[in-house]
């Protein structure tokens, strides 16, 4: 049993690196395209327009300029008018200026400052940012350590019903930091990640049935969820597929 759980958790040393499961751009709505304009001299008056309204103080202008600037890859511009919406309490432009410390985009990268903005997201009840500073506790970065933090943020996520709360649920039952190690708790946590479609979930629970830790054993699940993990792009349960 000691044997298996070990060759468990160098199988899942990937899903146990702490990282923040986001994408930038996933649900964004605005962009040029969708401006439907004919010109590219007409695209970059109305960009400049944008900008001029998001200049005069307006939120949800420099909200909806900020995120068209990240669409585009200006991320110069989308941390500058994000983090004005930000610093007026908008709780998405919070998330983002996160992100962008967390990632070193439109500013220099740094994990202080990602998590004080992220934790001002969570603080306004922002599902993701709950998740990600959970995950910043847990692992000490960019903050003191500190598992009281980590397992509260994470339960408030939880709540919310995302995919990222529950795979991050299931880590930190498999890894044992931050709560006690439970491999059915893990598997519970990782299937309901995993019936949202989350990717590295679907392959988690896909080895757990394959090495019988946590569920019976059972060979078809485990085909099943590596497959759709494989299929989710999770290029590591592509090894097991054939």
């Amino acid at each position: 049993m000691e044997g298996k759980f070990s060759g468990l958790i160098k199988i899942f040393a990937t899903a146990l690196l702490m990282k923040l499961e986001l994408i930038l751009f996933s649900g964004l709505l605005v962009s040029f395209i969708s401006i439907n304009i004919a010109t590219a001299s007409e695209k970059n008056n109305a960009y400049l327009e944008w900008k001029k309204e998001a200049e005069a103080g307006d939120i949800r202008k420099q909200v909806s300029f900020g995120k068209m600037s990240m669409n585009l890859g200006d991320y110069k511009n989308a941390m500058l008018f994000l983090s004005k919406a930000a610093n007026k309490g908008d709780v998405e432009s919070q998330y983002y200026v996160g992100l962008f410390y967390y990632y070193g985009k439109g500013v220099n990268k740094n994990n202080t400052k990602a998590a004080y903005w992220l934790e001002k997201a969570a603080i306004g009840g922002h599902a993701i940012a709950q998740s990600d500073i959970s995950n910043f506790y847990k692992s000490g970065r960019g903050v003191d350590k500190n598992c009281e933090k980590a397992r509260y943020w994470l339960s408030k996520s939880v709540v919310h019903g995302n995919d990222s709360s529950y795979l991050n649920m299931g880590n930190m039952h498999l890894d044992g930091i931050c709560a006690p190690i439970n491999m059915k708790e893990a598997a519970y946590w990782y299937s309901k990640s995993a019936e949202n479609s989350n990717a590295q979930a679907q392959y988690n629970i896909g080895m757990m049935y394959k090495l019988g830790e946590g569920v019976k054993q059972d060979a078809f699940k485990a085909s099943q969820y590596l497959m759709k993990s494989c299929d989710n792009g999770y290029e590591q349960a592509c090894e097991y597929v054939n």
